[in-house]
């Protein structure tokens, strides 16, 4: 999905959610095959709930929103940038989260030596 279609508790993304929440959660109960929803357009991680299925949103792949729970606008900060792989079996949702700054060859040990 493009946007949450809740609150997430960050005013200015509230203010662009999905119109008519309700609706669309009566239309996607009737389908046992949704086990988890996806969605962007926060530029950050947020995760949790929503009438019982889990949800992820991620952070953006350039500018990123920052946690401010009051303003009513939205704040930009200056988190790293990153992606998701999404592992995905009949029973198992895997989700690992990617920084581009994130320096693989420096994180990289040989466990046995």
């Amino acid at each position: 999905m493009r946007h949450p279609p809740f609150d997430i508790g960050i005013r200015g993304l509230d203010a662009i959610r999905l119109t008519e929440p309700e609706s669309f959660a009566e239309l996607i109960t009737d389908y046992s095959n949704i086990k988890h929803l996806f969605f962007g357009h926060v530029h950050r991680p947020v995760s949790g709930s929503w009438h019982g299925i889990p949800f992820s949103a991620i952070v953006s792949t350039n500018h990123q929103v920052a946690m401010d729970f009051e303003a009513s606008r939205i704040i930009y900060s200056d988190g790293d940038p990153g992606y998701n792989v999404v592992l995905l079996d009949q029973d198992l949702s895997v989700i690992h989260m990617h920084s581009y700054v994130e320096n693989p060859v420096s994180l990289r040990r040989d466990i046995a030596s």
